[in-house]
């Protein structure tokens, strides 16, 4: 495996985790498009000490990283009315005025 793609995939939480878990059972792997997927600040740090650790991936793609692998300040990561807008089945308007 030398590409993976997961691109505009709603991995959410446990899905983003247990990727980084396991990103060294991809020892051949060189390009990792997570373009798309929603992350937490942790999850951001995480996945980039993986990826220094993997050694063999060579391009990051995601929101959070810049095209050198690094991340992004924070204040130019997507918006949570961003992720409404791209999921909205998953991220439902919690508004008062949507419970009407």
């Amino acid at each position: 495996l030398k590409l993976l793609y997961m691109s505009y995939n709603p991995l959410l939480g446990a899905g983003v985790d247990s990727l980084i878990k396991h990103l060294s059972c991809a020892p051949h792997l060189e390009k990792l498009d997570l373009t798309g997927v929603k992350m937490t600040p942790q999850q951001v740090m995480n996945l980039t000490s993986a990826v220094q650790q993997h050694g063999n991936i060579t391009v990051l793609q995601s929101f959070y990283h810049d095209d050198k692998g690094n991340p992004k300040p924070e204040h130019k990561w997507p918006s949570e009315n961003h992720w409404k807008r791209m999921y909205p089945d998953l991220f439902p308007d919690s508004s008062p005025e949507s419970a009407h």
